[in-house]
């Protein structure tokens, strides 16, 4: 029992060394990632204190080969139609509705008519293959 328990300590305490180790590795890991880093912002502030720079040595100031154009006409006030005013309900002619039939130019009378006979020759033709 006591050499189980004596192994289990053993792994326990070389976890915890490892552990150890690797914090010292990470902080001194840290540490030059630090140092690296105040030496590039030490570098880029004295480049930044030395560095002289104008937008108007960039400007190009040399003549244009071609005349600048001539300014367009002021565009004249835009002319605009007259809208008739509201009809008044006296001159409003009123239509009646027609039906959809009428609209197709039928007569309701002939369509019924084609409707019936539509339906007796279905029945027809059912009693026909009741037969058959």
């Amino acid at each position: 029992m006591t050499n189980y328990q004596a192994a289990e300590w053993d792994e326990k305490w070389a976890k915890l060394k490892n552990c150890w180790d690797n914090q010292e590795v990470a902080a001194l890991l840290t540490n030059e990632a630090h140092k690296e880093l105040d030496q590039l912002n030490q570098l880029l502030s004295n480049a930044l204190e030395n560095f002289n720079f104008s937008l108007d040595t960039c400007k190009d100031t040399s003549p244009f080969p071609e005349p600048k154009p001539t300014p367009l006409p002021r565009p004249s006030m835009p002319t605009y139609l007259k809208i008739p005013n509201e009809p008044l309900n006296s001159q409003i002619q009123q239509k009646k509705p027609r039906a959809i039939w009428n609209l197709l130019g039928l007569n309701i009378k002939s369509l019924i008519a084609s409707i019936m006979r539509l339906i007796s020759k279905q029945k027809n033709l059912r009693r026909y293959m009741q037969i058959g």
